[in-house]
């Protein structure tokens, strides 16, 4: 899913931390009528004036983030609803009770995704992922009985609907004007189910967002270059025969990942899977010509020693004698422009590392960084570990190709 996303034990709580305890027991109401600076400053909760127990509060939220104390949410209302001397039975399920289980998870979630959001979006600091990634989209991340109305609240507060998504600049205020807590990061409301994620300017220009102006640095120019001869194929294979010949010059070689230092091989077999009809019809279905998957197959160790990894984990399949599948994305110009090329390798106890597929797709949206999904060859949803974030990469990659392909 491509959502922000709280994970126990891997967050850096430092933001949380900072914030100034605000004991000062307004209601959300009055809140709403403070500068909305002031308070993403402070640390507070609707009529609490405990500057102790709001203290509490934030250590334990935040040694939760850290992995220093919970393992999940449950643990905290737990652990503060013993801090009242509340026992199980006696919950009265108040939203104005601050010692409810409904109250204390409703701060733990505000918290959270707050935290969540503010490292997410602390990437927009970095000059060149903001480059590569100008914009952000609202999405619904979790369902509710009954939605709010979140297209006719962002028309109200003057934002634009790009193919009848919410999407606007990082920096827009239209971000603080949706929130009702006047925040430029989710949560936007109480329990709203919305979150953010990025827009690449590859789709943000296709879409037709009014993007700043590009001053193009010397040093960017010539990494953008470097960048496009890279991912230019060396060898164009229109036909599978023409894609086979050159795939057997490639057999038996070592190819080695530069980023992970993975080094894989092409053997007959999988020489054969790369050009084969199920091969190409998954390029094929996402808007590819046969000559182009060729294309992408007979350049496959370039490929591969360009790549990023985006995935790594056990076989779904469970075959004992298959150590680990690796996802990785590369990126390659054909006449579409810049693409994302797919590669799957098995890496086996018997023979090492084998690289099996490879699948063109669209370089679209990747999700936000952090946990990714894939689809399996059958057809199931399996979750990247949060480490790899090879399709970000891409994207910035064909972000900055794309960006100096317009000055050509």
């Amino acid at each position: 899913m491509p959502e922000i996303r709280f994970e126990f034990g891997t967050q850096d709580a430092s933001t949380l931390r900072a914030r100034k305890i605000d004991p000062s027991g307004l209601t959300t109401a009055q809140r709403a009528l403070i500068d909305a600076r002031v308070n993403d400053a402070c640390f507070f909760s609707s009529k609490v004036s405990d500057a102790k127990l709001l203290e509490k509060m934030r250590t334990y939220i935040a040694e939760a983030a850290e992995g220093k104390r919970f393992r999940n949410r449950a643990d905290f209302i737990r652990e503060m609803r013993a801090y009242f001397g509340k026992s199980r039975t006696k919950d009265s399920g108040k939203l104005t009770d601050i010692t409810s289980s409904r109250r204390l998870g409703l701060i733990f979630d505000f918290q959270q995704e707050r935290l969540s959001a503010e490292i997410f979006l602390a990437q927009g600091e970095d000059q060149d992922h903001a480059w590569a990634f100008p914009c952000l989209e609202l999405i619904r991340v979790s369902q509710r009985m009954v939605p709010r109305d979140w297209r006719a609240r962002w028309k109200e507060a003057g934002g634009k609907l790009y193919d009848g998504r919410m999407i606007a600049l990082r920096n827009d205020p239209i971000w603080r004007k949706i929130s009702r807590f006047g925040s430029p990061v989710p949560p936007f409301d109480f329990n709203s189910g919305m979150g953010l994620e990025e827009v690449n300017r590859f789709e943000a220009e296709a879409l037709g967002v009014e993007l700043p102006e590009d001053d193009l640095e010397v040093d960017e120019l010539e990494e953008a270059l470097s960048l496009a001869e890279e991912a230019t194929p060396k060898v164009v294979a229109a036909t599978n025969s023409e894609a086979n010949e050159v795939l057997k010059n490639l057999q038996g070689k070592d190819f080695v990942n530069k980023e992970t230092g993975i080094a894989a091989q092409l053997r007959s077999t999988q020489r054969g899977k790369l050009i084969s009809n199920k091969a190409a019809e998954k390029s094929i279905a996402n808007g590819f010509t046969r000559e182009q998957h060729n294309t992408a197959a007979a350049n496959i160790g370039d490929l591969f020693e360009r790549a990023h990894l985006f995935f790594d984990g056990p076989d779904k399949d469970g075959d004992p004698n298959i150590k680990s599948i690796k996802r990785f994305a590369a990126l390659i110009i054909l006449d579409k422009g810049p693409v994302e090329a797919d590669i799957l390798v098995k890496e086996s106890i018997s023979s090492g590392s084998r690289i099996y597929t490879v699948e063109l797709q669209e370089i679209k949206k990747p999700s936000a960084r952090g946990t990714e999904s894939i689809k399996t060859d059958r057809g199931e949803t399996q979750s990247t570990p949060p480490t790899t974030d090879g399709k970000h990469k891409v994207a910035e990659e064909a972000a900055k190709v794309n960006r100096v392909l317009r000055l050509l």
